[in-house]
């Protein structure tokens, strides 16, 4: 999650683990859904997501002293705050009284809304509100344990690709892996795999099995075929369910470290933008060179209508992945859709794991982070993100008979 202060460099860890279905947070409710359902309302879809009203997420602007920041909570009446450990320009500040956080709230965005260049108000970049987002996912036979055996599976030096996948954790022991050495030591002595942003730790091992599933379909694509790196970034608990401000922290450590990013989880806004996550979308937009590969959720949703984030941000390095079904003839009956909001379908119904199958655009995002890394492996590590989507699209198989759109209306395989 976030951490009082962050001496350390950066430390990846990947690892692979666990079985069960359902995928990018799979509500129970979407299994039997009607297919010719559209999008609904923001009511409907926001009851796995709880705004946490004593607490605010912010990003400092880049110029703010130390003393400027002290001097903000002291104004302000912050109780306490947690500041990310990879970035001490993003803080976590927790209120005693929800009205406080109201009156927080109304003052900076009063004041960053103001052109008076001497208002000393204009120190906070953005503020966002905190909530949690549940998943709805559970996954049989994951154990309580640790990677105990994860430094057999480090590679010492970062060679080829590396992807980070923000989520759940991943158990390298798990035996999709191979005992292959995959695992993105980084460049730290400190921290020998990745971080655990929910426990402040660097122990990233998959309780809820969700990472270790993105993650071993990503290994399976690309296990010798190229050289690459997974760099494991916890921060869903163990359940599974997350927290914004640790989205927030994992997404800048993984930005600043991977090549490409996948996100394989997400949340709908409530209809009135309170949900959408400035700092996180500012996040992407300052690492224009990382490729952010995205799922477009499960509710059946028209994303174009009602946002899904992170994937329905609109910054030029963010793929959004919506499912198709088990034999790719149209798009999977959960998978959300979007003629704008949403790229290119992956195969993401009845994929084989371990000693289960899987559905969700989870899966399919996994596929597509993996299609893309050989890409930009093949191009010498050259290709910028807008050139592997524009890959992505030339070769992909046409949907244009699908019944639902995205942008492209094409199925990366």
């Amino acid at each position: 999650m976030k951490k009082l202060i962050s001496p350390f460099i950066l430390v990846i860890l990947v690892v692979f683990s666990c079985s069960q279905k359902d995928e990018e947070f799979f509500n129970d409710e979407n299994l039997n859904k009607n297919k010719t359902a559209f999008s609904r309302e923001a009511s409907e879809l926001q009851n796995n997501t709880t705004i946490i009203e004593n607490e605010l997420v912010l990003q400092y602007v880049a110029e703010i002293t130390e003393i400027q920041k002290e001097e903000l909570r002291l104004e302000y009446n912050v109780l306490s705050y947690e500041v990310c450990f990879c970035s001490n320009d993003i803080e976590i500040w927790t209120f005693e009284e929800v009205i406080q956080a109201e009156h927080a709230t109304a003052s900076l965005k009063s004041s960053d809304d103001d052109d008076d260049d001497d208002d000393d108000g204009i120190l906070v970049k953005h503020i966002d509100n905190q909530f949690e987002f549940s998943s709805n996912y559970s996954s049989d036979g994951f154990q309580g344990a640790s990677n105990i055996n994860y430094l057999s599976n480090l590679v010492s030096v970062n060679q080829g690709v590396t992807i980070a996948v923000v989520d759940s954790g991943i158990d390298s022991n798990h035996p999709v892996f191979n005992q292959a050495q995959f695992l993105y030591n980084g460049n730290s002595s400190i921290m020998p795999s990745g971080w655990n942003f929910v426990n402040n730790d660097n122990n990233i091992y998959d309780y809820s099995g969700h990472g270790t599933q993105v993650s071993s379909i990503i290994h399976e694509e690309l296990y010798n075929n190229i050289f690459y790196n997974l760099l494991g970034v916890k921060v869903l608990n163990n359940d599974g369910n997350g927290r914004y401000s640790d989205v927030v922290c994992g997404t800048q450590y993984a930005c600043e470290n991977a090549d490409i990013v996948t996100e394989a989880f997400g949340w709908h806004d409530d209809g009135s933008g309170n949900l959408k996550g400035d700092i996180l979308s500012s996040i992407f937009e300052n690492h224009p060179n990382v490729l952010v590969v995205t799922s477009a959720g499960n509710n059946e949703n028209d994303n174009d209508i009602l946002q899904h984030y992170p994937s329905s941000y609109t910054h030029e390095n963010i793929i959004a992945v919506a499912a198709s079904n088990t034999n790719s003839s149209d798009i999977a009956s959960f998978s959300n859709y979007g003629g704008i909001s949403v790229d290119f379908y992956a195969k993401g119904e009845g994929i084989l794991f371990y000693d289960t199958e899987l559905s969700g655009t989870s899966f399919s995002a996994s596929y597509v982070a993996a299609r893309a890394a050989a890409v930009l492996y093949q191009s010498n590590m050259s290709y910028s993100p807008a050139e592997l989507i524009d890959y992505l699209d030339s070769n992909g198989t046409p949907a244009a008979n699908f019944s639902r759109a995205t942008k492209y209306s094409k199925v990366i395989e």
